[in-house]
This record gives C-alpha cells, sequence and structure tokens, in this order.
C-alpha cells in the first residue's frame, strides 16, 4: 500500500505542542544572562532556613591556639579525620524529625594565608543528641574539601562546607555540631554555621547566553507558527491505491456483463448462396482460466445446484456372502 499526501497533527497534538513553545518561551525569558546586570543565585542547600549562627570571638581565638597533636595530610583517610581530636562548637537545640527532614548543616570559613600558596582546613560537622537511655551521641560528616590553591600572600579567602542530607526517623532534641581538626596557612576571622530543613529545590534551569536566547526564541517562533497552521487546516487523509484487478477477475467481469449475441438469422429461400463464398469462422474456445472464472461467477451467483446422475454403464457390484 502507498500513502500520498501529507498527514498533519491533530488538533489535540498542535495545542500540546503550543503549550509546550509557550513555556518553554516562559522559562528562556525567565533565565538571567551570565554577565549582565541580573544577579544568579547559588543553590540553595535546602527549603526552608531554620537558623543561622555567627560564631563570637572566643571561639575564633579557641581556633587560632589549636594544633593537632597528628597533623593530617590531604589523603589521610576519612575515618581518621572522624577519630581526631577537635575543637568543638554547639548550637541551640531544636526538636527534629518527620515533617521537616532532611537537614543540612552548611559551614562557611573567611580569613586570609599568611603566606601564598594552599590552604586547607579539615573539619567535622553533623548533630549530637540523646538517646532514650540517656546516652549522648554525636553523628559527625568529615570535611576534606573546604580548600583552596594558589591562593597569594594576604589574600582573603572564603571556605564553604556541608554536612549534606541528614534524616530522623523519630523526633528528638538535636544539637547543631561543628569541630576544627586542622588548619594549614589559613588565619580565620569569620565563621557562620546555617541550619536548613527540607528537600533543596531543584535549579534546572541553565544560565544562557544572548546568542542562545535568540536561538531560542526563534525556534519557539517557528514551533508556535507551525502549531497554529496545523490546528487551521484540516488533516488531509491519504488518498486510496488504485485497484488492481487480475486477469481472471477481468474476464469473470467482462463475461458477466456482456450482451448476448443475436441469434444467427434464418437462411431465405430467394437467397442463394455464394459457392465461392469462405466458411464462417468459429471463435476459438475459452481458455481454462476464463471457464474457471465463468463457474465460480455462476456458482456464486446461482448456488451450488448440480444434480446426482447415476452411471448406468457401471455394473453393480457384488457383496460376498461370509461363509
Amino acid at each position: 500500500m502507498h500513502r500520498t499526501g501529507n498527514r498533519r497533527p491533530s488538533p489535540s497534538t498542535a495545542f500540546i505542542a503550543a503549550l509546550l513553545a509557550l513555556a518553554l518561551l516562559m522559562a528562556v525569558l525567565a533565565t538571567p544572562v551570565q554577565g549582565g546586570s541580573a544577579t544568579t543565585s547559588t543553590p540553595r542547600p535546602g527549603r526552608e532556613l531554620l537558623a543561622e549562627y555567627r560564631l563570637p570571638a572566643s571561639m575564633l581565638a579557641k581556633y587560632a591556639m589549636h594544633h593537632p597533636l597528628v597533623h593530617l595530610r590531604p589523603d589521610a583517610p576519612k575515618r581518621h579525620l572522624t577519630l581526631a581530636e577537635a575543637v568543638p562548637w554547639h548550637g541551640p537545640g531544636f526538636r527534629a524529625g518527620e515533617g521537616r527532614n532532611p537537614y543540612n548543616l552548611v559551614l562557611t570559613v573567611v580569613g586570609h594565608a599568611p603566606v601564598g600558596g594552599d590552604v586547607r582546613s579539615f573539619w567535622q560537622i553533623g548533630w549530637e543528641y540523646e538517646e532514650a537511655n540517656g546516652q549522648r551521641r554525636r553523628y559527625v560528616v568529615p570535611q576534606t574539601d573546604a580548600m583552596r590553591s594558589g591562593v597569594a600572600a594576604g589574600s582573603e579567602v572564603r571556605l564553604t562546607a556541608a554536612s549534606g542530607p541528614i534524616s530522623f526517623r523519630e523526633l528528638r532534641h538535636v544539637l547543631p555540631f561543628v569541630g576544627l581538626v586542622q588548619l594549614d596557612n589559613l588565619d580565620i576571622h569569620q565563621v557562620n554555621v546555617q541550619v536548613w530543613s527540607g528537600p533543596a529545590p531543584l535549579d534546572w534551569l541553565p544560565v544562557w547566553s544572548p546568542l542562545a536566547k535568540a536561538l531560542a526564541l526563534t525556534a519557539v517562533g517557528l514551533l508556535a507558527w507551525w502549531s497554529l497552521q496545523s490546528m487551521q487546516r484540516p488533516a488531509r487523509l491519504p488518498a486510496p491505491p488504485p485497484h488492481r484487478s487480475s486477469r481472471i477477475e477481468a474476464s469473470a467481469v467482462d463475461l458477466a456483463t456482456a450482451e448476448p449475441a443475436p441469434p444467427p438469422a434464418a437462411p431465405s429461400a430467394m437467397t442463394v448462396p455464394a459457392t465461392s463464398a469462405p466458411p464462417p469462422m468459429r471463435d476459438p474456445p475459452p481458455s481454462h482460466a476464463v471457464r474457471v472464472a465463468t463457474n465460480l461467477l455462476a456458482v456464486l451467483t446461482h448456488g451450488l445446484v448440480v444434480k446426482s446422475v447415476p452411471d448406468e454403464t457401471r455394473p453393480p457390484r457384488k457383496r460376498s456372502r461370509e461363509r
């Protein structure tokens, strides 16, 4: 079967395409331009900011006086960092549990590098809570990613670390915990701790350049025009293919629709046949295919009518008797 013509989408498909084009257009227009006047916001570590604390100067003095007994290397296993001695800080406690899970602690450290080179800091971030039996427990996450390479001497450094999403199965009283393990080439001026709850929103919209925005708007315009044209014009159905009949069907149809030949006229008494006239030409007998088609057409038209005629020439068969 051969299809002719162009198939066009249904009005429902065109309407959905138009809605998608409009949504994409709104997303493109709402996306800020990189390097422009609009300010780009960093991804939030949670849905809601519950609290934010700024560590006091007394705590910063303890950090400056801290010298670890065992100096950790950058490639040290995290279990060594988890078990290392740290300078602890506890925030105010609150009730945590279902309804606001998960929780995330974000640590921001601001300082300067006394000497040019690499700046590293090692921290323990987590929570302290009490068990049902009154025993106090601590859950910490080692942080080794708060570092900066190739820092000039005296330049300001800002480092950020996060505990990651942590959920509590039941309601309990928890305290935010931050512990300093080691500082390398960093004098701390300020430390902030944020407590976030809930899942972080998805920031899937990228930052597009003006050229990318222009191309996207052009594509959206063409898609919207195509959708409107498809909704206004009716759909064209493909034309049916030409029917090809076989020789047998053509012969049967010709025999069925052919007019009967008139009977031969009786010879007149006054007509004298000419001796030199050629004998009449007889039509050739129909072929086997034509006979089969004719019989099939007769059976389909009048039904199968066959009379049973006994064969008189065949002698009767005698049955042998068993003795």
